[in-house]
């Protein structure tokens, strides 16, 4: 998804192709290997938002809801930023190991799909409006 998607104007934005994205989903269920070189980053990014979608809780556990919400999208100012940083830890040290190393991951991905925004139209508030939904749902 990094190599590929940092590039893709509108990924997670843009839809997979639905028929594709859920033969992926049954591949992947029934334990076959997923070649990613086969299938359009779109693809991919929607296979990635339905695995999100379809957790048994959130990617972000519901009772962290509330430290989303002093989060500040339009951080400018280096207190602001560093604010964020710090909503981020405490909420990284709350979750469980296993959820921090898939965030780490998808922080990770969704920083250099940021850092070429001037080509994939995918700014961090544009990212955090597609992905929000899917890592945020109350079950």
């Amino acid at each position: 998804m990094s190599q590929k998607g940092t590039h893709q104007q509108g990924i997670f934005r843009i839809p997979g192709v639905a028929s594709t994205v859920h033969k992926m989903k049954d591949l992947v269920d029934a334990g076959e290997h997923l070649s990613l070189q086969n299938y359009r980053i779109l693809d991919i990014a929607g296979l990635l938002k339905l695995y999100f979608r379809e957790l048994p809780d959130s990617l972000l556990p519901s009772d962290m809801f509330h430290y989303i919400y002093n989060f500040n999208l339009n951080a400018s100012t280096d207190a602001q930023i560093w604010d964020n940083v710090y909503i981020i830890q405490r909420i990284m040290n709350m979750i469980d190991v296993e959820l921090r190393v898939v965030w780490k991951s998808l922080i990770l991905c969704l920083v250099e799909i940021s850092a070429n925004s001037e080509e994939n139209k995918m700014v961090s508030s544009n990212l955090a409006t597609c992905l929000a939904p899917t890592v945020m749902i109350s079950k």
